[in-house]
């Protein structure tokens, strides 16, 4: 046997991947290429888990539950032996997406799936691409982003994330107003604006469901997520974290077509259809995957469009007559007009507001708050009126329905007339007293619209 020479010793039989990919032609990923996935792959798992689209796969609470309580207590010891920190933070926020929780979560994530990438490069360091596990990562995204817009699109078309401001609320001066305060005012002021940009949301995620419309579906939410991370960052909305993440996920969708979206738009040339990305080798399979999550989106759909009518109902319920904040420009007592720049007028009414069936809510000159039992005759345009009576310390006696009692010695009867649009005249009895008050209507509460607004005259 003659011995091997230096070329032949150098010479290692292929691997069973690379023999694939010579007998298939594959592309070769480089370097940079199959960390960024590994670390992208290993990240966003993690993030899924803890995220608030898993809890929508049904029979999931239990598994998330016990996960996220892994991550917590992990959390809760590195905030107390690495960050010193001298307070305890809750696993939920209450609708906060940035709480000291999800701060710490975001290195421990970003460190994990680092070390994961480090041992995946080492031990997988041959495969030439990802292709086939690339697919399912789009898949994730897409059903993370999906979920989420569908549940925030349903939120706004349904105006419930950003209720119209009502009761003292409205009252409020706008600089006392906190920046997230003033942003839900200003979105939950127009209903339809707020539906609008839910539609839009909620477009960008039934796009998704579907393959064929998924770059379609990612570039709305690149715009919608763009618009919604600004106005966390720039309002202070303690959602900042999950808004920025799909942002992310959406720019991550589409990064794979900007080639064809610049040669398209840019340079004005012909473009080549998008490279499929099955997730499996059988068509069917892949298929059935991809119908499965369509009618996971459908169920979403259903489930927030069922719960989002039930909140509306509850938190809006019917109007009633004279609806509306109104500010009391004129009032008299007795005859003698009692101006609200006097000094003495203690009880001298500076708002009331009209916002739900059998409840008038006055605010006084002085800050206080009252509140009357209120029935209304439309018909004879009337109103009676009750008090509410009070313990020493100014809080409503409760009846053994846990009603508020009417103070048996204290009547108020009162006629009303609408002279003009959004304004109101009473005149009548209270306690005894002969009084009369004209109202203004707040014209937030007014809402009126105009085509044609020509300049006051001077």
């Amino acid at each position: 046997m003659q011995p091997q020479t230096e070329a032949e010793r150098a010479w290692q039989p292929p691997t069973k991947i690379e023999a694939r990919v010579e007998r298939t032609g594959e592309a070769r990923w480089n370097l940079a290429q199959r960390l960024g996935f590994r670390f992208l792959f290993s990240y966003f798992v993690l993030f899924f888990l803890t995220g608030q689209e898993v809890s929508g796969i049904p029979f999931s609470e239990s598994l998330v539950e016990k996960y996220t309580k892994l991550w917590y207590g992990i959390a809760v010891w590195i905030g107390k032996h690495l960050l010193h920190l001298k307070y305890d933070f809750p696993m939920n926020g209450d609708g906060s997406g940035d709480t000291t929780f999800r701060w710490i979560l975001l290195p421990c994530y970003l460190t994990l799936a680092g070390i994961v990438t480090v041992f995946w490069s080492v031990l997988d360091r041959r495969r030439p691409n990802y292709k086939r596990l690339y697919a399912w990562l789009r898949l994730l995204l897409r059903f993370s982003l999906a979920t989420a817009m569908i549940i925030y699109g349903i939120s706004k078309v349904i105006p419930n994330q950003m209720p119209a401001p009502r009761s003292f609320m409205l009252l409020q001066r706008v600089g006392e107003l906190a920046p997230m305060r003033l942003l839900w005012t200003f979105i939950g002021a127009s209903p339809a604006f707020e539906t609008f940009t839910g539609v839009a949301e909620l477009l960008a995620g039934l796009l998704l469901l579907v393959p064929r419309t998924t770059l379609l579906g990612s570039l709305i939410c690149v715009a919608d997520m763009t618009m919604v991370f600004m106005m966390n960052m720039c309002y202070d909305v303690p959602v900042k974290i999950m808004s920025f993440h799909y942002l992310v996920m959406g720019v991550l969708l589409v990064a794979p077509d900007l080639h064809r979206l610049a040669a398209l738009f840019l340079f004005d040339r012909p473009v080549a259809a998008a490279e499929a990305r099955p997730l499996f080798a059988r068509k069917r399979l892949d298929q059935a995957v991809q119908i499965l999550f369509f009618v996971f989106g459908l169920y979403m759909i259903y489930t927030g469009v069922s719960y989002g009518i039930k909140r509306y109902e509850k938190r809006n319920p019917p109007k009633p007559p004279l609806y509306g904040v109104w500010s009391v420009e004129e009032m008299a007592v007795d005859g003698k007009d009692v101006p609200l720049t006097t000094a003495t007028a203690v009880d001298r009414w500076r708002w009331v507001t009209l916002e739900r069936p059998g409840e008038m809510r006055l605010e006084l000159k002085t800050g206080a708050r009252e509140s009357y039992a209120i029935s209304l005759d439309r018909a004879a345009k009337r109103m009676t009126l009750g008090k509410y009576q009070k313990d020493p310390a100014g809080k409503p006696l409760l009846d053994a329905a846990g009603k508020p009692q009417k103070d048996p010695n204290w009547h108020g009867d009162l006629s009303f007339k609408e002279p003009e649009t959004d304004v109101l005249v009473l005149d009548g009895t209270l306690d005894g007293h002969r009084t009369h008050a004209k109202l203004l209507k707040m014209p937030l509460i007014a809402k009126s619209f105009h085509w044609i607004l020509d300049p006051p005259k001077e």
